[in-house]
């Protein structure tokens, strides 16, 4: 559960004061509730697998999850808690989450039905204890299972507390172990640089670079996403993609060795909580779909957008005759472009054609 009180300026917690604030608003959240809501608005069908406790707020959450449009399996634990979040986001800033794990303590993946299915994700193993008991043992062994059935497997992160169990965990190992068993990772940069405790360039070349390396490492596509600072695509060999189940399979060789970026697209932030995850289903949704690589990393970043912007997940095609093309980092003599150059006209085309002309030139 999100609990997301609105603010009206930067937060604050004096000792002894009392500070107004705005209504409460109540979401189900997390990435099965934003990538898999985001998904079935986009028109995909879906099979939500969460756990939640017996308590109010696990009744209040099945009630949410069994609106989302997709099918639900929901666990109530008995005497368990249900996880939930409060978000502080005050206007225009990035959020800060207050986490309690909850449930989600015992979820290991292992109840977790593949029947029917051609994509599986999980989502935000820092927060989900049992998953990555044993170096990660059982989020291997699930993603293993759903690569014997010949599903295509995906992984989203979050950012690893450096006050929480997970921090005691040997990241470079997990990543070692799980990536060759991950075919699409949609991680933030924040979630790389604090699991592995490394400080990632945010210029597209860096981002690339860092992409790069877990492509190296094992996955098969690679979303890295760094918020203002756009969204990098980089994709492994034609083989490699071969071997990443039915979805990545059946792609060809169009999406073999591709590096682009997109910068984030142009819209007034009214909040930032699950673009990240929006983004996922942007991605996951094109390449269920077949769709170029260009395409894909587009609707990811159009996603992303009309999320930050307080709006519903947008359609899954733009206009007919939409220009719009991420640029290419694997074009020969090509370098990273600067934030003002030609191409960002037609980038920020894509979200608003009339009015791109009118965006401040620190976009």
């Amino acid at each position: 559960m999100d609990l997301i009180p609105r603010l009206t300026r930067v937060a604050d917690i004096p000792p002894g004061s009392l500070v107004e604030i705005g209504p409460l608003s109540i979401r189900a959240g997390g990435c099965v509730s934003n990538t898999g809501g985001d998904l079935a608005a986009l028109g995909a069908p879906v099979r939500l697998v969460a756990d939640g406790g017996d308590d109010d707020l696990g009744a209040v959450l099945a009630d949410l999850l069994g609106r989302s449009g997709a099918e639900v399996s929901f666990a109530r634990v008995p005497g368990a808690t249900t996880s939930y979040s409060v978000v502080i986001q005050p206007p225009s800033t990035d959020r800060t989450f207050w986490h309690h794990v909850g449930a989600n303590a015992g979820f290991d993946g292992r109840r977790v039905d593949l029947t029917s299915a051609d994509l599986l994700h999980v989502g935000y193993p820092p927060i989900l204890p049992a998953i990555l008991a044993d170096h990660a043992r059982p989020l291997c062994r699930l993603l293993a299972d759903a690569h014997e059935r010949g599903l295509t497997t995906s992984v989203d992160l979050a950012v690893v507390d450096p006050e929480a169990p997970a921090a005691g965990h040997d990241w470079e190992r997990i990543f070692r172990e799980a990536l060759p068993l991950i075919d699409v990772f949609t991680p933030s940069v924040d979630d790389v640089s604090s699991a592995l405790g490394i400080t990632v360039d945010r210029t597209p070349s860096g981002l690339a670079a860092t992409a790069g390396r877990l492509v190296t490492a094992g996955a098969a596509v690679v979303a890295l996403g760094a918020g203002a600072d756009g969204l990098v695509l980089r994709t492994a060999s034609a083989g490699r993609l071969a071997r990443g189940g039915r979805v990545l399979a059946s792609l060809g060789p169009s999406w073999a060795d591709r590096e682009l970026w997109v910068p984030a697209l142009p819209v007034k932030v009214v909040q930032t909580t699950g673009a990240g995850d929006a983004a996922t289903a942007g991605l996951l949704y094109g390449l269920l779909n077949a769709m170029s690589t260009e395409d894909t990393l587009l609707l990811a970043a159009r996603a992303a957008a009309l999320k930050v912007g307080g709006l519903r997940t947008l359609p899954a095609h733009g206009p007919a005759g939409d220009p719009a093309e991420p640029y290419r980092l694997d074009a020969p003599g090509t370098s990273a472009p600067g934030w003002r150059s030609g191409q960002r006209g037609v980038l920020a085309g894509a979200l608003d054609r009339g009015h791109w002309a009118d965006l401040p030139d620190s976009v």
